[in-house]
């Protein structure tokens, strides 16, 4: 997935396949996590918003099923809970 990168102290880039609603996030420390189900309007919200690290923590984080993506081949759940 092509990510984006941004200007933030959390994340590093962000991407989104609108027809599969897969938001994908790889932070700072290059972790990398795909939020599932997430609508288009969550994703644009996330990127316009000024403090991008707040806007996950309060709204995608804990939001959205998740996995983190460890290797091209493996994937873990996600550390946070899953709704």
């Amino acid at each position: 997935m092509k990510r984006t990168y941004v200007m933030s102290t959390d994340i590093k880039s962000i991407g989104y396949e609108e027809d599969s609603r897969l938001l994908e996030i790889e932070f700072l420390d290059s972790s990398v996590y795909q939020f599932q189900n997430v609508p288009k309007i969550a994703h644009l919200a996330l990127m316009m918003a000024p403090a991008k690290g707040l806007h996950f923590n309060n709204n995608i984080k804990n939001h959205f099923p998740c996995i983190k993506v460890t290797d091209k081949n493996e994937e873990d759940t996600c550390l946070w809970t899953n709704p």
